[in-house]
């Protein structure tokens, strides 16, 4: 299951901020793992690379420019983590049913 996140910096600039213009650098702290995917001046896109390794670390750090204050930077920092691990409950520990042998079907479907 793939989910997007989306960040909306302007939820969190000043309301009276004027003329804004963005950069945004991406830093991979292991492998190439986040890269730019589209740039505008509303928005800006991302791919997150579905070959890194559990513990991958990238950081992407935007500096909005604007003619009434000093520069603003926010970090995003991002690390792939492993799917949640199902425990199973104690006391439900999988078990066959009846006899524990293991009879194999052979069919000849030549």
């Amino acid at each position: 299951m793939e989910t997007e996140d989306r960040n909306n910096l302007k939820d969190y600039l000043p309301s009276d901020i004027s003329n804004t213009s963005y950069e945004a650098k991406i830093t991979n702290v292991s492998n190439e793992i986040v890269t730019e995917a589209q740039k505008t001046d509303a928005s800006y896109n991302y791919n997150v690379s579905k070959n890194g390794n559990i513990g991958n670390q990238a950081e992407i750090e935007f500096t909005i420019h604007s003619n009434n204050y000093e520069d603003i930077t926010f970090k995003v920092h991002i690390t792939l983590t492993d799917r949640i691990t199902v425990t199973p409950k104690e006391g439900t520990e999988p078990a066959i049913e009846g006899s524990n042998e293991l009879y194999i079907l052979w069919t000849n479907n030549f």
